[in-house]
C-alpha cells in the first residue's frame, strides 16, 4: 500500500541491477531511485518515476514527495514492462547474441 517505492545505491559504481524497480513498475508503483543503479532506465522508459542524484538526500526526498503526488500514467507504465520486460523478451535479447555468435556456422 505504498505511494512510491525507493531504490539505494549500494555505492558510487554498482553493478547489479535493482530488481525491485522491475516489481515496483510493473506493479504501477512510481519509484525512485539512486543515479548508480544500472537498471534506472526502466524508471525512464516506463515514464513511472524518477532517478535521483547519488548521496543527496535533500533530492531523493523531494523526489519522492513529487512521486507520491505525481498523477502517473500507472497503466502505460505496466503496459510497457508487458512489452519490454517479460522474461520472455529479455531472454529473445540473449537468443539473438548467442545465435549470432555461437551458432553461426
Amino acid at each position: 500500500h505504498a505511494p512510491a517505492g525507493l531504490g539505494l545505491a549500494q555505492g558510487a559504481g554498482q553493478h547489479n541491477e535493482s530488481s525491485k524497480i522491475y516489481e515496483y513498475v510493473r506493479s504501477g508503483l512510481p519509484v525512485v531511485s539512486e543515479q548508480p543503479v544500472p537498471n534506472n532506465r526502466i524508471i525512464e522508459e516506463s515514464g513511472l518515476g524518477y532517478v535521483a542524484e547519488f548521496m543527496n538526500d535533500r533530492h531523493i526526498t523531494d523526489l519522492l514527495v513529487k512521486a507520491v503526488n505525481n498523477d502517473w500514467d500507472r497503466r502505460a507504465a505496466i503496459d510497457y514492462m508487458l512489452e519490454h520486460q517479460t522474461w520472455d523478451s529479455r531472454v529473445s535479447v540473449y537468443d539473438s547474441i548467442i545465435s549470432r555468435h555461437f551458432c553461426a556456422a
